[in-house]
Formats: C-alpha cells, sequence, structure tokens
C-alpha cells in the first residue's frame, strides 16, 4: 500500500517555463538601461535556450548574454544576484497544487520532496509557492551533498517518513533523474508529462498533478485485490492434514502446526533467485512438502535458533544457515536439554492426526553440518529482496531475528510473540542478554509487521513501543535475573 507520495519540484510543481518566461520578462524592465539594445523577445528567447530547462546554472547563462549582447554598464555576476534575489516573486504553480497536496494530507499520505539545486534558492520558490507547511521531508541536494539520480537522496527521504521504498510514489518530469531512478529504489514511478522527452517508460504518466490522488488510490486498490487474488489461490491450492498456510504479504507465506501445543510458524520468503526458509517447524511432518508446491526456487534454510521445534525438518534441505553460536548445538546437540524431556514435549496436547512417520519414543532433532555461519549484520540477498540478521540472544546463545528490507516485515522467532511467556529461564538462557535484545529490536527502524515463531501471526509494529516501556519497567524494578517469575506487560509477557 502506498504510505507517502516523494515530489520533484521543477516541472513538477512549479511551472518552471511559465516561472522562467515571467522572471525574465520582469528582469529585462528592471535592467533596460543596460540591455534595451537588444529586443525584449530576443533577451527572453536566448535566455530561455542557454538556460535548457534549468539544468545549466545562471552564471554561464549570463556570462554568455553579456558576451553575446555586448552588454556593458552591468557585470553579470549582478544580473545573477537578481536572478537569486528576485526569481521567488515570479513562480507560478502547476494547476491544482494545492488541493492535490491537500487531499493527500486529509488521506493521512506522507509527502516528501526531493529537489536538486541551491539550497536557499530553492527553498524560498517553495515558500513562495505557499506550500512548504504540507512536507514532512523536503531534501535539497546542495544541503544534502547528494543529487538526483543518486539512489542515496531517494533513500535518505524512504528513512527520513519511516517508510520503504516499495510503499513510496515518485513524482517528477525528467526520465532519468526522476522517473527511472525513483523506480530503481523500488518506489513506483509517476511520469509528470513534459515535452521535451518521448518514451518515457513510466508506471503512470500525468498532465494534470491533480490526478495524483486518484492514482494513488487506485495502486492501493490494485495492491488490496492481487493480495486477495493470492492469498485465495494458494489457500485452494495448499490444502494439507498438518500444516496450514497464510500468505502474509508478497511472496511470503507462514506455515503453521496449529495441531501442536507450541503453535510454531515457519515463515518461507520469495525472492526473484532464492527463498529462505526461516525455520523448518516440529518435524512430526516434512515441511518440504509445503515449500515444494510454492516456490521452485532454490531454498536456504535460515535458523533463528537451534531449538528442537525449529528445525525438525532440517534434514530435508541443502543449504541451511544458523549463527555461530550454535554451530555446536546443530552438529552435536542442544546443550542441557535431555532426549526424555524433548520427546514428552514433542508428543503432548496434540490436536490433530499426525502421519505415520511420526514416533515420539523415537523422535530426535537433526543434527548436522551447517552450510554456513551467520553474524550479526549479516546480509542475505535473495534477489531483489534483502535479510538483514540481528544476533539477539537470551532465549538461546546464538538466537538471531531477521528484517525483511523489502517488506519491513521482523522475524523474531521465539525472541517475541504474545500470548504465552518468552523463555529465559532455561539453563541455557540468559534474562540479561534476553532484555537487552529486546531493547535492541525496539529501536529498529521501518518495521512494518512482527513475526513470531508462536501464536498469533503478525503483530503490530507498535508493540515495539511497548518493549521499549517493558525494557525500562524490568531494570527498575531489578528482577531482570533467573527465578523472578512472569512479567507481564501490554502485548507480550517474559519468565526468568
Amino acid at each position: 500500500m502506498i504510505k507517502a507520495v516523494i515530489f520533484d519540484l521543477d516541472g513538477t510543481l512549479l511551472n518552471r517555463d511559465a516561472s522562467v518566461k515571467l522572471f525574465i520578462e520582469k528582469q529585462y524592465e528592471r535592467f533596460f538601461p543596460f540591455v534595451g539594445h537588444i529586443p525584449k523577445k530576443r533577451y527572453k528567447s536566448r535566455f530561455i535556450e542557454l538556460d535548457n530547462g534549468g539544468y545549466v546554472w545562471k552564471d554561464k547563462v549570463y556570462q554568455q548574454l553579456v558576451t553575446e549582447f555586448e552588454i556593458t554598464g552591468v557585470t553579470w555576476e549582478a544580473l545573477l544576484q537578481d536572478y537569486e534575489n528576485e526569481f521567488k516573486y515570479s513562480c507560478v504553480p502547476f494547476p491544482n497544487l494545492k488541493p492535490m497536496l491537500e487531499t493527500l494530507n486529509k488521506r493521512n499520505v506522507l509527502l516528501g520532496m526531493i529537489t536538486n539545486g541551491y539550497g536557499q534558492f530553492q527553498l524560498d520558490n517553495i515558500k513562495a509557492l505557499g506550500i512548504e507547511e504540507y512536507f514532512d521531508v523536503i531534501l535539497i541536494s546542495e544541503w544534502e551533498k547528494v543529487k538526483k539520480p543518486d539512489r542515496e537522496i531517494f533513500e535518505r527521504a524512504v528513512e527520513r517518513l519511516q517508510v520503504l521504498a516499495h510503499q513510496c510514489v515518485f513524482v517528477g518530469d525528467h526520465p532519468e533523474n526522476d522517473v527511472l531512478a525513483a523506480q530503481k529504489v523500488g518506489m513506483t514511478a509517476i511520469w509528470k508529462m513534459d515535452e521535451r522527452w518521448d518514451g518515457v517508460e513510466a508506471d503512470f504518466k500525468v498532465d494534470d498533478i491533480g490526478d495524483i490522488p486518484r492514482i494513488v488510490e487506485e495502486i492501493n486498490k490494485m495492491v488490496g485485490k492481487e493480495e486477495k487474488i493470492v492469498k485465495e489461490n494458494v489457500m485452494k491450492k495448499i490444502i494439507d492434514p498438518w500444516f496450514t498456510v497464510t500468505p502474509i504479504g508478497e511472496k511470503t507465506f507462514a506455515i503453521s502446526e496449529f495441531g501442536h501445543w507450541e503453535k510454531v510458524h515457519s515463515f518461507l520468503l520469495i525472492g526473484e533467485k532464492e527463498a529462505a526458509l526461516i525455520d523448518t517447524g516440529l518435524g512430526i511432518d516434512n515441511i518440504k512438502r509445503i515449500t515444494d508446491q510454492v516456490t521452485d526456487l532454490p531454498i536456504r534454510v535460515v535458523t533463528t535458533h537451534v531449538h528442537w521445534d525449529h528445525i525438525g525438518s532440517h534434514g530435508e534441505f541443502d543449504s541451511v544457515y544458523v549463527h555461530k553460536e550454535e554451530e555446536d548445538w546443530l552438529v552435536n546437540g542442544i546443550k542441557k536439554l535431555p532426549i526424555e524431556q524433548i520427546r514428552h514435549d514433542v508428543s503432548r496436547d496434540i490436536t490433530k492426526p499426525t502421519p505415520a512417520s511420526f514416533q515420539p519414543e523415537t523422535y530426535t532433532p537433526f543434527q548436522g553440518q551447517p552450510t554456513g555461519l551467520l553474524d550479526d549484520g549479516d546480509v542475505i540477498e535473495l534477489g531483489n529482496r534483502k535479510l538483514v540478521i540481528y544476533h539477539t540472544p537470551g532465549h538461546s546463545p546464538g538466537h538471531i531475528s531477521i528484517l525483511d528490507k523489502s517488506s519491513g516485515y521482523l522475524f523474531t522467532g521465539d525472541l517475541l510473540y504474545d500470548e504465552t511467556p518468552v523463555y529465559a529461564f532455561f539453563p541455557t538462557t540468559d534474562p540479561v542478554q534476553l532484555v537487552q535484545s529486546l531493547e535492541k529490536i525496539a529501536n529498529l527502524k521501518n518495521v512494518t509487521k512482527i513475526y513470531g515463531s508462536h501464536n498469533t501471526i503478525g503483530l503490530e509494529p507498535s508493540l515495539l513501543d511497548e518493549v521499549k516501556k517493558a525494557v525500562q519497567e524490568l531494570k527498575r524494578q531489578d528482577v531482570i535475573k533467573f527465578g523472578t517469575g512472569i512479567h507481564t506487560f501490554n502485548g507480550f509477557s517474559v519468565q526468568f
């Protein structure tokens, strides 16, 4: 869904052609004693020609005019200073500018602007149009030390708006600096049509910027319909006696085992070149039967932590990754957890029929050599989809959380979920590290949804604010230690 619209200024919101014509006519009159020997029409047309739509800075323009027209009595520097001081009084908006911005504001759409140019000059023009107050962020290339089409300036706008690139529409008139550059960072691009160019491959095209709210609404309707169709198709396609498949976003699926008291979820994330499977479940049934129905891409298993309810089908996959702190656990077995306890827990409180292959008395968690080891800050590239790894120990030494940068989904494993307590009372847990890890994820930016490995599928990012409060309260009470019991907060609880 579109949460933000970001605009170019010149040629998009500001009718620069009309503004330049108005300004140069006024300047001609102000400096008539020095330029009167030049026909006004010729002076105006030559300025516009040299200006090249604003892509030639005016020091070059005025130097050429003074030389070419043999202007005396006034310097090119004085003409340039006049341009810098007076242009703002000639700013002409495109029709429907303010009504368009007001409509987007009323719909709670965030507004941003990215414009190339000199800082104060561009800001003066924005103020002259009377639109500064509508914008949540304004980035001007001189002050940012980077300009379009560099992706950095687009990414800064996205970060400051606290949204994701695919949740943004960018509106601009230049085919490369605006349209293509925005598309390269994952935005939907609307081309403000300009007769200077043709054949521009934008997602949408407008002549009247007043149409932008309608286009944003259409995009959101299309996204909603597409998500509904995908969900319906997947649910029709996969009907399984043990696993429940829930589409949770574009090319993203929760694979749940609701027939077991753990209510454990694994997550399949599909990129353009590869898929990632976050955990492989209980091992009561073979989760690969499900992933084979959803994708034929190579699958990389990303292990949130080496506990029996998260590694059950690891042996079915060729590519398995784990945090370096739990390599030994995966190879040699889970520490300080007797097999008798595991077999008891895996076999109790089951509410669905289990396959004949499941034998609780011989159940043994996967053991094997991982394909690769993970560390804090690692990035897994699936092809136009990046997963960032965060080491979040406490529930276990090598526990990780995973942030999908493309969607803003945060997969928290057993660090954060609702309904039942997050555990940090086993011998291999660490209450202090758990609280530090909670604090770590609570400060992550651009999280749109939280997916824990148990209970409810999908928690709102506002829960992270509750986590921040909880961390401070736990510290204040000095209860971050073994034996202090269950501590309940708004939306989650922990047990030490």
